[in-house]
């Protein structure tokens, strides 16, 4: 159900230049890693140099509720150093040092500090926690009513599986953790001018049957590629692993 192909997933070490961002970092590391690299599968969000997400956003911490979108810009500010993580099918023979790159109507500088490829390795267990590294974005169906909020297997790995039957398997293989509830919430983000909302935190599977070879594969596929939608501007990056 999933073709192979060889990819790598690299880390990009960076220096900025400093400032405010009014936009969702992924277009920003998307603009960076097509400067520096070519065929790009996937781009994450920006990440200060300990792992923070960078990126215009506000949190909804109540369960149960509705908050609406904010009514300001909220811009954050980029950190001196940070890194962003992308997904190739050829790994970059040479780096370009200094990048300079235009998002909305701001100029950033970028000095390249480093590369280096990430072994992503899902491993094997009993359970999968799936880390949401940013905002992720699940759809289904049509508009106006496509944005999904229960990060089912079925919606998370859609992309990767077109048989519907494949599909409804894959959430009966994993079956969610209560502390779902409360582990996954609501992000806005600023995209383009507008607050969004997408889903965020930790989700806890336990895996109910032993795993064919196309479900591993699947989950190859979503800790190199991110899961959900709009992958390649910095949405669905993810941390995945099995484990007992």
């Amino acid at each position: 159900m999933v073709g192979r192909s060889v990819m790598f997933k690299l880390r990009v070490y960076l220096e900025t230049s400093g400032g405010e961002l009014f936009e969702y970092s992924g277009l920003l590391t998307k603009l960076i890693a097509e400067e520096i690299a070519s065929n790009i599968l996937h781009v994450s969000p920006l990440y200060s140099i300990d792992g923070k997400t960078i990126y215009p956003k506000v949190m909804v911490d109540c369960s149960f509720c509705k908050v609406e979108a904010p009514k300001s810009l909220l811009p954050v500010k980029l950190p001196e150093k940070g890194y962003f993580e992308m997904t190739v099918l050829n790994f970059p023979k040479t780096i370009t040092s200094e990048v300079k790159v235009i998002l909305g109507n701001k100029v950033y500088e970028i000095r390249i500090e480093g590369v280096e490829e990430i072994i992503t390795d899902v491993g094997y267990g009993s359970k999968l926690i799936i880390k949401f590294n940013g905002p992720v974005i699940i759809k289904k169906g049509k508009a106006p009513f496509n944005l999904r909020f229960l990060p089912l297997p079925s919606y998370l790995f859609s992309p990767y599986v077109s048989n519907p039957k494949a599909l409804l398997k894959l959430d009966e293989i994993f079956v969610e953790d209560h502390s779902i509830l409360h582990s996954v919430g609501k992000v806005w983000y600023l995209y383009r001018g507008k607050w969004r909302p997408g889903l965020t935190g930790v989700a806890l599977f336990h895996v109910v049957e032993e795993l064919p070879g196309w479900v591993l594969e699947i989950l190859r596929k979503g800790a190199l590629l991110g899961v959900g939608f709009r992958r390649r501007e910095g949405f669905g990056n993810v941390t995945l692993e099995l484990f007992d």
